[in-house]
């Protein structure tokens, strides 16, 4: 159930999810049953304000739980390993 995996997780836990979509604005990352968002920004000030180039759909990448917001059904996380 989506809610209730979106319940067991928590601020600071690190996951292994898949890339589902690069856009503009984000990275979009499979996290079990539950998908939630890169923002751009997360990577830093980036020259050309995108995703890295190196990320492809389909690859396996390490993100930190940012936010879960139950009320609006959300997933927010950060890039694993930065900085």
């Amino acid at each position: 159930d989506h809610k209730k995996f979106l319940t067991g997780l928590s601020r600071g836990q690190v996951h292994q999810g898949s890339v589902v979509q690069i856009v503009k604005f984000g990275v979009f990352v499979r996290l079990g049953n539950a998908s939630g968002m890169i923002h751009v920004f997360s990577y830093g000030p980036a020259k050309d304000g995108a995703a890295p180039k190196d990320l492809e759909v389909g690859d396996s990448i390490s993100v930190v739980i940012g936010e879960v917001d139950l009320e609006r059904d959300l997933l927010g996380l950060l890039p694993d390993g930065l900085g």
